[in-house]
């Protein structure tokens, strides 16, 4: 199903539950790079708060 709800294309339901799968395993990493980047921040010192790190951490996907 696309964003606006209508059907894009039908699989089996065993393609689909891999799919989520996989982008549960991207989500989780993506969200474990963010915390890390945030904490190195903190460690070294630098003056950039969460939204800064969130935003460069989208523009580089």
């Amino acid at each position: 199903m696309g964003n606006d709800g209508h059907v894009v294309g039908v699989v089996e339901y065993d393609e689909a539950i891999a799919a989520l799968h996989i982008q549960k395993a991207c989500l989780i990493e993506h969200f474990k790079n963010f915390i890390l980047n945030v904490r190195l921040c903190q460690a070294i010192g630098l003056n950039k708060d969460w939204e800064q790190i969130l935003d460069e951490q989208f523009k580089d996907l």
